[in-house]
């Protein structure tokens, strides 16, 4: 098991290049599914029913369609953005050790954990489409299956404190657990040093995106 990580990473069994494409592959597959099966017209009508005319929903519906293309246009941006920068703060923490590795090879790392977080966010979609449309709310659509929000009344909380339970999910245990074994064991360090680091970059990910939503709620609420 071990030599067969190893030569899928350090021997470029599988290229970098070649993952990337796959993960954008389905990463589209699931921005497809997203607005094909969540959020349809039926559901914009449920949510925006109390808000707008019937009418000026599907007009908006008509307009978030048009527009949509930029949301698969900018899939592979932030992809390698995401991958990049979660392959330079691995890299960071092994600075102050003292050891040099190879971009390449942790950035593969890198990318098989964005794989096991898409497939959350399948697992997500496939949870949403099995709720009667009609019993969806907006703050519905933000829970993540498996993770703390699902053990609280959503209603009761606001958008900030549900993204915060939301972070805290199997598919992001099973991320920190999975970038740990594969430092250790492409990189020879001791399993507790691994896990440190995966789990120091999971934290200042979280903390980054925290402070992104407090930011943008208090410009939203001036």
């Amino acid at each position: 098991m071990k030599a067969k990580i190893l030569s899928i990473i350090k021997d470029d069994e599988v290229k970098n290049w070649q993952l990337f494409l796959l993960l954008l592959v389905f990463n589209v597959f699931i921005l497809v599914l997203w607005d094909n099966f969540v959020m349809t017209k039926e559901i914009y009508h449920v949510l925006l029913s109390t808000k707008l005319e019937s009418y000026q929903i599907d007009n908006y519906y008509v307009l978030i369609q048009h527009y949509s293309i930029y949301n698969y246009l900018f899939i592979p941006v932030l992809l390698i953005l995401r991958a990049v920068t979660v392959t330079m703060l691995i890299q960071l923490f092994f600075l102050f050790s003292l050891q040099n590795l190879k971009f390449k090879e942790v950035f593969k790392i890198t990318l098989i954990g964005v794989g096991i977080l898409l497939i959350g966010s399948l697992i997500k979609i496939g949870w949403l489409v099995t709720i009667p449309k009609e019993q969806l709310t907006q703050k519905m659509l933000h829970i993540m299956p498996l993770s703390l929000s699902n053990l609280i009344d959503v209603t009761k909380q606001d958008n900030i404190m549900i993204g915060v339970l939301n972070s805290i999910n199997i598919f992001e245990l099973i991320w920190l657990l999975t970038i740990g074994i594969l430092i250790k064991l492409v990189f020879e360090v001791k399993f507790a040093k691994s896990i440190l680091i995966s789990f120091s970059v999971w934290s200042l990910i979280f903390l980054f995106q925290l402070g992104l939503e407090l930011y943008f709620l208090k410009v939203l609420n001036g």
